[in-house]
Parts: C-alpha cells; structure tokens; sequence
C-alpha cells in the first residue's frame, strides 16, 4: 500500500474468499537455525474487491515467519473478487498458517 492508504473492508471469515491461486509459504531458513521445528502463525490479509490482496498485517506470527507470509500473499495470491451483500468490496479476513520444518 502506497501513500496515506489505508487498508480496510468488511471483515469475513477466511472461508467465505475464493481463491484462484494461493500457494503455501515456505518454512523459512532463519528459523531452522534458530531452532524452531513447528509454528502456527495467524495473519490479517487485506484484499480489494478486484480480489488482489493489498496488505498482510501480523496477527500472532513471529517475524521471521510473518516476512515469508506477508511475500508469499502479496507477490502470488489472488482471489476471485470478494463480494458482501451481493456486491464486490474490499474485504479482510484472519488467515492461519501452520509451519512444520521437513
């Protein structure tokens, strides 16, 4: 988001957004080294009513997570565009990850 832009939209249940793409984030290097094997991580995901997500904003998600989450859904998701009431909206909705080391 660039400017004085704020993110916003109805908030809605992660189930009710469909997804043309949306790909797992990687489980990331830094956190193996600091010794870390599973993680939960929730996130707020912002997305405009086109279906493109314009922001990531860290719910409960160490740092080291929340920067491989927050580059995974702002370079390769996109959803069909988000309606609310029968209209297309800008929307948010409380995303959960879950992060095991292979």
């Amino acid at each position: 988001i660039g400017g004085s832009q704020r993110p916003g939209g109805a908030l809605v249940h992660h189930s009710e957004l469909n997804w043309k793409r949306r790909t797992q984030p990687k489980f990331p290097k830094d956190a193996k080294e600091l010794g870390l094997s599973r993680v939960d991580c929730k996130v707020r995901v912002f997305v405009d009513s086109s279906g493109v997500p314009t922001a990531v904003k860290a719910e409960d998600c160490p740092a080291v997570f929340f920067t491989e989450v927050e580059a995974t859904v702002m370079s390769g998701w996109r959803a069909y565009p988000p309606r609310v009431g029968g209209q297309k909206a800008d929307v948010q909705a409380v995303i959960r990850f879950r992060f095991v080391a292979e």
